[in-house]
């Protein structure tokens, strides 16, 4: 039996079908490449496939951009890992909505194009406006936009939410009464109320990034990624080892301090009047007060940093009254119902600002059980600089960029080489330790 390397992929199914369903191609044989985004600030999957036609099958099926790609792929060296992680299986149907032209080889007349598509429920949701009450929370209203509006028969994983004001849909597609409710979900169980709704290769979800970061942490066992440049490369090392190597990473974002600042994270104040009560109230926030409260994917905070910066980030005016670097006003009307976000407004914005301090994107061997919303470990070693010792050998000193990390971005790349091969470049963020 041959061995099974690091990157290797199976396409199971690669499939073509027209727009009426009467007529398919297998891709396999004529795939140049093809990429699937998962992103968690998107709704839906997309992918780009990328062909090498030689036998005009862009115009025999035809090719007109409104086709259906039946999908499937897994990385065999992953199924050992399926009793902890679930299903090792890339699975989903996309809707093509866009044939672009790469370029033509007139002398063995190949035509290389790129199809490009996105989810079913993507192409329904354009053509779909929502005008509709709801009165028993946001939760509720997500599910009926997609199980009722959409029609999906797809996973979906709501977060509980709480509130009893009513919520009246202006007249929105789908995808935008949801983002429009998401603007305004409270959580029932999370201070930062950071919610966000996007679709992975398990199905849609509408939750909070604690929320993500609170199971991750807690379902993390086996998937730690390693990158240590000092270690010499050895072929015959350990296949996990090279399962978890971290070929290449970016460093995108590190911190930027005058963004705490002056985007309320460190401290910001909300203030409301209710019209029903006539009565005006105030709250503020502190980070090295409130952000115990958050969840975190590292035992430590930087709320030591923070505290460097609270006396730059409020100043008093000459009466000696604090003024806050960020402030909302929120108006009221609590006959209505209560909605919660004046108690949890202030907490998203600097949640939210957090999540953009630390950033990285690496490259890793491909690996379909990875999707956006998971937790991974990563341990990289960055080389500082090279000392010799007292037998004048040299020694490459690192330091460590390591911890638990969120997936906010992936892209899963197939390309056709003497076999198909599966790398992934996936966006990271840490919430919990400076890098």
């Amino acid at each position: 039996m041959a061995k099974i390397e690091a990157g290797q992929v199976v396409i199971k199914k690669l499939t073509l079908i027209n727009a009426n369903r009467s007529s398919a191609i297998d891709l396999r044989s004529i795939l140049t490449e093809i990429s699937f985004f998962e992103d968690i600030s998107r709704p839906s999957l997309f992918c780009e496939v990328t062909v090498a036609d030689g036998n005009n099958i862009r115009k025999t099926l035809p090719i007109i951009g409104e086709e259906f790609l039946e999908v499937e792929f897994t990385t065999p060296l992953f199924d050992d890992y399926s009793d902890v992680y679930g299903t090792t299986t890339f699975k989903n149907i996309f809707k093509m909505y866009s044939v672009t032209d790469l370029n033509s080889n007139q002398q063995s007349k190949q035509h290389t194009y790129q199809i490009l598509g996105v989810s079913e429920e993507h192409i329904k949701a354009s053509n779909i406006t929502i005008e509709k009450s709801y009165t028993e929370g946001v939760a509720n209203a997500v599910r009926d936009i997609l199980f009722t509006h959409l029609d999906t028969r797809k996973n979906i994983i709501v977060e509980t939410t709480k509130g009893t004001f009513p919520l009246l849909v202006p007249s929105l597609s789908p995808f935008k009464a949801i983002d429009w409710l998401r603007r305004r979900a409270v959580s029932q169980n999370y201070s930062s109320s950071s919610f966000v709704f996007f679709e992975n290769s398990n199905g849609f979800n509408f939750r909070t990034i604690e929320g993500l970061i609170d199971s991750g942490v807690r379902s993390i066992t086996k998937m730690k990624y390693v990158h240590n440049p000092t270690i010499p490369i050895d072929l015959d090392r350990p296949r996990k080892d090279e399962l978890f190597n971290i070929i290449d990473f970016t460093e995108n974002k590190a911190f930027d301090t005058i963004d705490k600042i002056q985007l309320g994270m460190v401290d910001s104040s909300v203030s409301t009047y209710d019209f029903f009560t006539k009565r005006f109230t105030s709250k503020s926030f502190d980070w090295e007060r409130n952000s115990y409260n958050f969840k975190k994917l590292n035992s430590k905070n930087d709320s030591a940093s923070v505290n460097l910066l609270r006396d730059m980030d409020s100043i008093s005016d000459k009466h000696g009254n604090t003024k806050r670097a960020m402030g909302y006003f929120i108006p009221q009307d609590s006959s209505r119902g209560e909605h919660f976000i004046d108690t949890t407004l202030a907490n998203r914005q600097a949640f939210t600002v957090s999540l953009n301090q630390n950033s990285l994107t690496i490259y890793i061997y491909g690996n379909t059980i990875l999707k956006v919303g998971d937790v991974i470990a990563l341990d990289i070693k960055v080389p500082t600089k090279k000392v010799q010792n007292s037998t004048a050998t040299e020694k490459i000193e690192s330091s460590a960029i390591e911890g638990n990390f969120l997936i906010t971005k992936i892209r899963h790349i197939i390309t056709m080489g003497q076999r198909f091969e599966h790398r992934i470049a996936a966006e990271v963020i840490n919430i919990g330790n400076k890098l």
